[in-house]
């Protein structure tokens, strides 16, 4: 199973792009595998979420973002952009 998420884009260079995905794994272990480009950074005992980032370099489209999981679940995600400092 993946679940797609919509592109955002950025305006500046160096701009940090974070998501995440929650499923409905009920206490059932699964394996969430971020989308290319993206590192993990926590992730929920293998079971119910997990989040990930990645900058990027340049301003524009951020291409949308794929997450699978090893089992069939519910879920939802998201993914969002924050300006470097200044």
């Amino acid at each position: 199973m993946s679940l797609s998420v919509a592109a955002v884009t950025t305006t500046t260079p160096g701009a940090m792009l974070i998501g995440g995905v929650v499923l409905n794994s009920s206490n059932v272990t699964l394996l969430i595998t971020a989308p290319a480009g993206l590192t993990e950074r926590w992730d929920l005992a293998g079971k119910r979420g997990e989040y990930d980032d990645a900058l990027q370099g340049s301003a524009g489209s951020s291409g949308a973002k794929t997450w699978t999981f090893s089992t069939a679940r519910d879920a939802t995600g998201w993914l969002a952009s924050l300006r470097p400092a200044p």
